[in-house]
């Protein structure tokens, strides 16, 4: 389990458009700020971010936060300090609600870009906002989940129409009997 603390301010910064990544993802990275106020960490209670602490503290704004159902619904969400959550379905509902969002769509190794167990925090519109998976199921491999949900239907759906060609095709040689049998 490779984890890596979630900061509410960001630590990296970029230099420009080239490099490893081509600039693929400039125009979202180029107007990132690092932080100028000086923090003494050494004498503040980071114990929260433990990853026990911290897993424990994402169930829980989870499962309290209150589930919108679309976009335009948090932009009439007046609920101060309170938490939303926006579930997806698929990659694709992923995809389509960070695109309107404007932040990153893609997924690296199974894991949407900036999310921690399957789970993209932003801000938007004064709330935390937690896009995650309609399932509840918190975890890195979400999208190997999907994927395998989405075989699984396929599958279903192309057996479906198999069953129903064969059906279709034994209805219909009695009715070729009688055909043949007028000429």
């Amino acid at each position: 389990d490779r984890v890596t603390i979630r900061p509410e301010v960001a630590r990296s910064k970029t230099f420009g458009s080239e490099g490893t990544s081509a600039g693929q993802f400039f125009e979202k990275l180029e107007n990132i700020l690092l932080n100028s106020d000086p923090v003494d960490f050494s004498k503040l209670d980071l114990s929260y971010l433990q990853k026990e602490n911290f897993d424990s503290k994402l169930e829980k704004m989870l499962a309290d936060a209150i589930t919108i159902n679309s976009l335009s619904e948090l932009r009439k969400f007046d609920q101060n300090g309170a938490v939303a959550r926006i579930n997806y379905n698929s990659f694709l509902e992923m995809e389509a609600i960070c695109s309107e969002l404007q932040i990153m769509t893609d997924v690296k190794a199974g894991v949407p870009r900036s999310s921690y167990k399957g789970v993209i925090p932003i801000r938007s519109e004064g709330h935390l906002l937690l896009i995650c998976h309609s399932s509840g199921f918190i975890g890195e491999d979400i999208f190997k989940i999907i994927a395998k949900q989405e075989q699984e239907e396929t599958r279903r759906r192309e057996e479906e129409q198999l069953l129903a060609m064969e059906y279709a095709i034994a209805a219909d040689i009695p009715s070729k009997k009688k055909f043949l049998d007028k000429e």
